[in-house]
């Protein structure tokens, strides 16, 4: 439920594990704590009754008169006030005000009365601190103890049904067990707190998943690499690295530094620098990722592309194709060379990537003819922004080139060159425009079960690094 899962995501955000360089950095502010605190507090209040945890039996004698109150449950419970906050000292203070609680059970005295009682608690209020570590596995620790906790109520009102009224007021039940609820939720409290914390949220922070998968062979490390900056708000540094599965070395450049910022202007800020995409391009390109295979059945049913030896654009392109082999398939590979470049620079993100292209006839047995070689280059350039929840961009730049590199058969790659470069203009280019102009919805980032879901997206592109803020609308899950 929300309620554990706005602590564990405090929790981890507060652990700390190395010195290295982050690859990113997380954020939350005041009105983001602010904003899942709410949630926590209407969470509570929709609880159903199942959910809500009993109270121990009364047992007691009042002038002589055994009684005892069993079945007590929670039936209602309102949150006036709730926060959480991080503190320099490295802990989470925790504070809950106004607090309305009803309780429903049954009573009984003796062998000559009983029936079922109601309470009304008002005014509750728990102060509480949590101490934040780890283990030196990117996962956090967390403890309370009784001593960091103090709980207390203003009103308690008992009324009891069933019995006989004369019975229930000359042996005083209701103000004697009015009471021992009182002293019993004053005992229960505390120990409540400090047992959610120790042992339900400190269990799931054991197995709490540091390591996300990006393929099936690939998979990102979001374990921390410093303590946090806790001022209000919450500050967190992330390794960000992408490794192949089991194989964790480092890839072979260094983190950019990401500058000191005290922006606060969105529930949610995160940092990300070039090295997480570099990183991954590694790995994936390591793992033949890019490596596809095209052929024509590939090719979707509304793209006019026929890899026909006798049809356009081969005949045009490489006439001597469908002379040697006519009315055949081609096969298209095409694989990068070296890892993509990713660099975020001042107000633009450019991608680099090199590879060859390698194309074969495919024969009737279906054995593959080799043609020829190209090695291709490519650039893309362009700026990001943010459109509602959407990151777009715009001012689009694409430079593509290619050479021959080898061949088994006579034609001009000048003409292909020229070819690809109309396609480029006439055809790509637009719809990477129009498509920049939609943008790609900011993402809805799962965490502990739930769907973080966020609105008044923002983007900044600085040296090696780019900035996003977001406010958080939705929990769900």
């Amino acid at each position: 439920m929300v309620v554990s899962t706005f602590f564990l995501l405090l929790c981890f955000l507060m652990s700390s594990k190395a010195t290295d360089l982050p690859g990113f950095k997380i954020r939350v502010t005041d009105g983001g704590l602010s904003f899942v605190a709410e949630k926590v507090k209407k969470e509570v209040e929709n609880l159903p009754k199942s959910k809500y945890r009993n109270l121990p039996d009364q047992h007691g004698s009042t002038s002589g008169m055994s009684y005892s109150v069993t079945g007590l449950c929670i039936t209602y419970a309102k949150m006036a006030y709730f926060s959480i906050q991080p503190m320099r000292t490295g802990e989470l203070f925790v504070s809950i005000k106004g607090t309305s609680v009803q309780i429903h059970g049954n009573w009984q005295l003796d062998n000559i009365a009983g029936g079922t009682l109601d309470v009304i608690v008002s005014n509750l209020w728990l102060k509480g601190s949590i101490r934040v570590g780890y283990d030196g596995t990117s996962r956090p620790t967390i403890h309370a103890d009784s001593s960091s906790c103090e709980f207390g109520l203003r009103y308690i009102r008992v009324h009891l049904d069933g019995g006989p009224r004369w019975i229930i007021d000359k042996f005083h039940i209701e103000d004697k067990i009015q009471n021992d609820l009182t002293d019993t939720l004053k005992t229960e409290a505390c120990p409540e707190f400090v047992t959610f914390i120790n042992k339900n949220a400190a269990n799931r922070l054991r197995s709490l998943k540091v390591l996300y998968p990006i393929t099936k062979y690939s998979e990102l490390d979001i374990g921390l690499t410093s303590k946090p900056l806790l001022n209000g708000s919450i500050t967190t540094d992330h390794k960000g690295a992408v490794y192949q599965n089991g194989n964790h070395t480092k890839p072979p450049f260094t983190v950019p530094p990401i500058p000191v910022c005290e922006d606060e202007s969105n529930m949610l800020i995160i940092w990300i620098t070039d090295y997480v995409a570099n990183s991954a391009c590694y790995v994936l390109h390591s793992t033949n990722y890019f490596q596809y295979n095209l052929t024509q059945e590939k090719i979707p049913a509304d793209v006019n592309l026929n890899l026909n030896t006798s049809l356009f654009p081969m005949t045009v392109l490489i006439p001597q194709l469908s002379k040697i082999y006519p009315k055949k398939l081609i096969q298209i590979n095409v694989n990068t060379t070296a890892p993509p470049k990713v660099t975020f620079g001042l107000n633009k993100v450019s991608i680099n990537v090199t590879g060859d292209v390698v194309a074969y006839v495919i024969q009737s047995s279906d054995q593959l003819t080799y043609l020829f070689t190209l090695g291709s280059t490519l650039n893309i350039t362009a700026k990001l922004g943010t459109s509602g929840t959407n990151v777009t961009w715009h001012d689009v730049s694409i430079c593509f080139d290619v050479q021959l590199l080898n061949t088994t058969i006579t034609f001009k790659i000048e003409s292909l060159r020229a070819a690809l470069k109309i396609a480029l203009k006439t055809y790509i280019m637009p719809l990477v425009k129009k498509k920049g102009l939609d943008g790609i919805s900011f993402p809805i980032v799962p965490l502990f079960g739930h769907q973080f879901s966020f609105q008044n997206t923002t983007i900044k592109q600085r040296q090696n690094f780019l900035m996003l803020g977001a406010d958080i609308y939705g929990i769900t899950g």
